[in-house]
């Protein structure tokens, strides 16, 4: 299921193929995660906890849509864009409990430092269908709260999207037109090109 959050860091999906093909890659990418001892048991824990608690390594990302294996193998050597754009492909092939893969993938970008991983992690916990049970840490209100805001206030502006949103739903806090407003106006501070941006608040 796409989020449709954090745009900005994620791979460009290939749009030569099929659903079909995307959905094969898809797969593909589950598999590894399902089989990997590191991600398939990565913390289940709040995202807002395991900001930057990783050691993260910089390097050139592989084209993950064509080698999914040395993408993933680059997440767990400490890439966080690698483990970001293996996200995406997966959420691109709309595969049954893709969460099941993105979630681990976004909670290993985010341990290494990148927010919109961590926002992204949160996104798949409150917005997408679970066959299992959902981590219980990361699915409380209070964890989407420390969370969302936390990344707002690090400089990543769909952070403060979520915040905003949750304000205007009432689902943190009870809702506050003030502090949606509030929050959607930070969004646009940090970036007036992200997609959380909307022109009302530029």
């Amino acid at each position: 299921m796409m989020l449709g959050l954090a745009a900005c860091n994620s791979a460009q999906p290939d749009d030569s193929g099929s659903n079909g093909a995307q959905q094969k890659k898809a797969v593909a990418m589950i598999s590894f995660v399902r089989s990997d001892p590191l991600l398939s048991t990565y913390p289940q824990s709040c995202p807002a906890n395991v900001y930057k608690t990783g050691a993260a390594v910089a390097g050139e990302v592989a084209d993950c849509a064509k080698n999914p294996r040395q993408c993933i193998s680059q997440c767990k050597s400490g890439n966080g864009k690698a483990c970001f754009d293996s996200a995406q492909i997966v959420e691109a092939g709309n595969s049954p409990d893709d969460n099941l893969a993105t979630y681990p993938l976004y909670m290993r970008a985010c341990a290494l430092g990148d927010g919109n991983a961590c926002v992204n992690a949160g996104a798949a916990i409150k917005n997408t269908v679970w066959s299992g049970g959902k981590p219980a840490e990361a699915s409380t209100p209070k964890c989407q709260f420390q969370t969302f805001s936390k990344m707002c206030k690090a400089g990543h502006a769909w952070g403060c999207y979520m915040t905003a949103q949750e304000y205007k739903r009432g689902g943190f806090d009870g809702r506050s037109e003030a502090k949606y407003e509030k929050y959607m106006r930070s969004a646009c501070k940090i970036s007036k090109t992200s997609g959380a941006c909307y022109p009302a608040f530029r």
